[in-house]
């Protein structure tokens, strides 16, 4: 949504259009209601003595009046000023048919009102503005049930200085809908208003929670919220603000902002469907988090700490990102804005994480098409899945921190495992895993035993064509890298070192090429093959100086016994497992030259 349209919104929002009521209008009578319980259409319950005409202002201020509103014969329900507003219980309109139509609207002005709506249409022409709890002391409520159809042309404000509540259990309300602003507000200026959505349609252009002091909710747990420009949660002047959506509610907007104002401000979504067509902006003022334990979550993209602090926490649910997923900004503080994953899914065309931004993930699944971190920015995998297609770091300040987990590069085209190597290479810093680039901060609490490993699918899992096989709980093809915090020997990516992992050490052994890979025996990320190496493998075995294997040659028999000489550890009883593996070797490769 265009950035001029919001701060238009925003500052007749924050404007006090008190001035505006009576300006637009040459009233006429003035009707004071004096009939206790009875009907609208009741002449007598009326002073003076007439049923409301034309611009006249109604003003229900009596208290514990009951006002029973359905079809009246006389007048055709058009008035100027309706004002339902009475000391100590206040008093109540009650409309359950027929057609009501006012210029203004005014419920709980200075003390309590209450409109209960379960039919007929009401309808409000002017850009005056329809108040619930307009002034400091006013209390307004709308009840709008049944088949009852609320139609503003501009705005409605539940809260405008004072206490109010909507509470829509079914029926329709449409703002906007003559040319006007077709605002909601909940909360302006002094006052706190909440809005209950649990069945029936909302309509409007823009939804500002909290443009003023006191606090705004609105909690939607069923029916159909629709606007055209977009949704505001905002919080000003230490107060609270929360956008809750559960149940089956369903929210359309196409720009939604959380945290626009000077305190932090909250959406939180335990179920239903949120659809944001455009931007979903997290923490555009002091702070704002966007709380996704359930439900659908859809967007154009997301911006989590796009101009202030950010925060989005996701449990459960699914979140479903057709364009970017922008996490941090380039000049915010390290670890600033967070994306917390504990469970559900997200996936995105693109993730971008800078400076300021941190991925926490600690369970669910997370994937993009193409991943790039820059600055000072932070991807730590402590549980989940994560699946990307292509991916740039800045591995000299950004860190991807797989801990103990593994991760999944499903690409297209040439290969970018030369890349995915460099990066491994710059986290291994010398074998303490404590560099940035693709690391571990498990591994460097293991230092010497423990390491990231990677592979091409084709050749761990011996995968062509279309054929796909399960890895570390991906499903995998040919095009696939496998990226994986293990034990360092472990050169198959299985999470072990055995037999299979010896034979890739020896089949490559003597590589000095500078461009040898993890999956051919090139634990210590030189691009060679060689003794070193070797020592990682009898590491892991436990270490004892297995049977000759002379067909590897003969330097590998030599350095094989002073490897294992050299990782000598108190199990022996594991240097028999390690002796039976090279007599395995041994037979395995005589078997193959006798046939």
């Amino acid at each position: 949504m265009p950035v001029v349209s919001m701060n238009s919104m925003r500052r007749r929002c924050a404007a006090v259009l008190l001035a505006a009521v009576g300006a637009s209008a040459a009233w006429g009578d003035t009707k004071n209601w004096i009939g206790g319980t009875s009907t609208w259409d009741n002449p007598a319950a009326w002073s003076p003595v007439q049923i409301p005409q034309s611009t006249d202002l109604a003003y229900v201020s009596q208290t514990g009046a009951v006002v029973t509103y359905q079809n009246p014969s006389t007048p055709t329900g058009l008035i100027g000023l309706l004002q339902v507003d009475a000391p100590g219980a206040g008093s109540q309109v009650i409309m359950t048919g027929g057609q009501l139509t006012t210029s203004d609207t005014e419920i709980g002005d200075q003390t309590t009102g209450t409109f209960t709506q379960s039919g007929g249409t009401h309808t409000e022409t002017a850009d005056n503005g329809f108040y619930l709890g307009r002034t400091d002391t006013g209390v307004g409520t709308y009840n709008l049930s049944g088949t009852g159809a609320l139609i503003v042309n501009d705005e409605l404000y539940v809260g405008l200085h004072g206490i109010a509540v909507f509470n829509q259990t079914g029926g329709s309300v449409s703002l906007g809908t003559g040319g006007g602003q077709g605002l909601l507000t909940l909360a302006n200026g002094k006052g706190s208003g909440t809005y209950n959505l649990s069945a029936g349609t909302l309509t409007g252009k823009l939804l500002i929670v909290d443009c003023g002091s006191s606090g705004g909710l609105f909690k939607q747990t069923g029916g159909t919220a629709t606007f055209s420009l977009g949704v505001d949660v905002e919080a000003s002047f230490g107060s609270t603000t929360t956008y809750e959506l559960s149940g089956t509610g369903k929210l359309t907007d196409s720009f939604c902002s959380v945290g626009f104002g000077n305190t932090a401000s909250t959406f939180k979504q335990l179920a239903g469907t949120h659809i944001v067509t455009g931007s979903l902006s997290i923490g555009n003022g002091l702070g704002g988090d966007y709380i996704l334990s359930g439900g659908t979550l859809t967007t154009g993209q997301t911006l989590v700490g796009a101009n202030s602090k950010g925060k989005f926490d996701q449990s459960g649910g699914t979140q479903t990102i057709t364009g970017a997923l922008q996490l941090g900004s380039a000049g915010g503080a390290k670890n600033l804005d967070v994306f917390n994953l504990s469970g559900g899914t997200v996936t995105s065309a693109t993730l971008t994480i800078s400076s300021s931004g941190f991925f926490n993930q600690t369970a669910g699944a997370a994937a993009t098409q193409a991943f790039t971190m820059s600055g000072n920015s932070t991807y730590k995998l402590g549980g989940g899945t994560l699946k990307i297609a292509t991916l740039q770091l800045d591995a000299t300040k950004s860190k991807l921190d797989l801990a103990n987990q593994g991760m999944l590069v499903d690409y297209t085209g040439s290969s970018p495992l030369p890349t995915i190597r460099a990066y491994a290479l710059s986290g291994y810093n010398g074998g303490a895993w404590t560099g940035n680039g693709l690391t571990s901060t498990t591994a460097a609490a293991n230092p010497g035993t423990r390491a990231v490993g990677y592979g091409e699918a084709k050749d761990v899992l011996g995968l062509t064509g279309n054929n796909t096989a399960t890895w570390d709980g991906y499903t995998v093809d040919a095009t696939s890298i496998l990226v994986r915090y293990t034990i360092a020997g472990d050169a198959n990516l299985d999470g072990s070192v055995g037999f299979a992992d010896l034979v890739k050490v020896a089949q490559n052994y003597g590589n000095s090429s500078g461009s040898a890979i993890w999956t051919q025996g090139d634990f210590d990320y030189d691009g060679k093959v060689g003794f070193s190496d070797l020592v990682k493998v009898a590491q892991n075995y436990g270490g004892a100086l297995p049977a000759s294997v002379p067909e590897f040659g003969a330097n590998f028999e030599g350095d094989l016994a002073r490897a294992f000489a050299v990782a000598q550890t108190p199990e022996p009883g594991s240097a028999g497992v390690f002796l039976l593996a090279a007599a395995g070797v041994m037979s395995r490769r005589r078997s193959r030259r006798v046939n």
